[in-house]
């Protein structure tokens, strides 16, 4: 669950706040001016998030290195053709939903 708040409301809850990040596993966005400019999640999230991300890095450069030799224009012709392919799946599978 994500729950919106002012900084000036955080100012004046901050420990009840992190209490139910932490209980409840609640996100909180914190808010100025009715935009959003941070936001305090449980460390539990924040974990998985930074496992994603290194994940991500991780499969960015095993990536990288086994194209490394690859002509940039090939690189761009295989991701166009992956590109068409998944909209045409999805094209499909929303003419089957519609019907």
């Amino acid at each position: 669950m994500v729950r919106k708040v002012s900084i000036e409301q955080l100012a004046l809850s901050l420990r009840e706040t992190v209490e139910q990040v932490d209980r409840q596993d609640e996100s909180v966005v914190i808010e100025r001016d009715g935009k959003p400019i941070a936001a305090v999640v449980s460390i539990r999230e924040y974990e998985s998030m930074r496992r994603s991300e290194d994940r991500f890095w991780e499969l960015f450069q095993k990536n990288w290195d086994a194209n490394r030799d690859v002509d940039p224009a090939e690189l761009d012709a295989v991701i166009e053709q992956a590109v068409q392919e998944v909209r045409r799946e999805r094209r499909l599978k929303n003419a089957t939903v519609s019907d």
